[in-house]
């Protein structure tokens, strides 16, 4: 007789799965993305008052043709941003999603 699934036996949570594909997103696109966060750094420390998003993203470095929009997730993972605030997206194929903005992080911020 086949032995039952342990019913409780959960699978991975949500945010182990999150990371898993946060971290191929690395390995598979890190040059564009390394590319994408330095010039956002560049435009968030040229323009003190302006918070950054992936509308910036795909104005001044859009993606590669061949990659998943979800792309755009682990630009601002970087301990230089800080996320501040929402706002809906000024892209018209985004159709005014909320997306998130992002500044640089201050030298008293750890």
């Amino acid at each position: 007789m086949p032995e039952q699934q342990d019913l409780f036996r959960k699978g991975p949570t949500g945010e182990q799965l999150k990371h898993y594909h946060l971290k191929r997103l690395e390995e598979r696109e890190g040059d564009w993305l390394q590319r994408a966060r330095i010039m956002m750094f560049q435009l968030a420390q040229d323009r003190p008052d302006l918070e950054v998003s992936s509308d910036h993203v795909w104005q001044f470095c859009p993606p590669p043709a061949d990659c998943h929009p979800s792309v755009m997730g682990p630009i601002f993972r970087d301990r230089r941003f800080v996320a501040v605030g929402w706002k809906a997206s000024t892209r018209p194929s985004a159709h005014a999603r909320v997306i998130r903005t992002y500044r640089l992080r201050g030298d008293d911020e750890a």
